[in-house]
């Protein structure tokens, strides 16, 4: 990478002697983790979600791993715990915002086809049943799908190995498969059996 274009982990180095360095990590993912918390909380609620998660990353970018030259799956790592601590103290249930309404306060890419399945989805039922889902499954499953993220970035970013990545991501699935029809079709049996979560 030239000097004209440092590297996100170039940058964080810098910005240790220099504090206002760390404004150019903002510039460059500051909309990629406002789609993030948008659909996660709400756009009403995205920017200060934003706010709280470059304010985390400032404060603890001495710990950064510098020989990871994107930080972006590290900043994705810090906003699921600010979401997290978002929803428990606004006690709010878990919910996932349509996609076009995200899409709608941002301009960017068009969500992948997984994606605007989920989009297209997105229901009370599927709601509910995703807040049933344990938190870290939940959690790999939509950094996978709403954000397109590698099992390896969200490896980084939820600091789990890669193959428990896969792990969750998969029983996320199945599990949700199965909690969507419990809700949708309550006091029938199910058909598939419960595998142990």
């Amino acid at each position: 990478m030239s000097e004209d274009c440092p590297t996100d982990a170039q940058i964080i180095a810098l910005s240790l002697d220099h504090p206002s360095e760390f404004g150019e990590i903002f510039k460059r993912h500051r909309v990629a983790i406002y789609k993030f918390a948008a659909k996660r909380v709400g756009p009403q609620d995205a920017e200060d979600v934003v706010s709280r998660v470059f304010e985390k990353a400032f404060s603890v970018r001495e710990r950064y791993a510098v020989d990871r030259s994107n930080c972006l799956p590290w900043l994705y790592g810090i906003a699921v715990n600010v979401v997290g601590d978002h929803i428990r103290k606004q006690r709010v249930a878990i919910y996932v915002y349509p996609i076009d309404q995200v899409e709608g306060q941002v301009a960017g890419s068009d969500p992948s086809p997984e994606a605007e399945v989920l989009n297209a989805g997105l229901s009370d039922d599927l709601n509910e049943a995703l807040s049933r889902l344990p938190v870290t499954s939940r959690d790999a499953l939509l950094l996978h799908v709403l954000e397109e993220m590698s099992y390896v970035e969200i490896s980084e970013a939820l600091e789990v190995p890669i193959a428990t990545v896969g792990s969750k991501i998969h029983r996320a699935k199945r599990k949700l498969v199965t909690l969507l029809g419990e809700i949708t079709n309550p006091g029938s049996d199910s058909q598939e059996e419960e595998v142990g979560y």
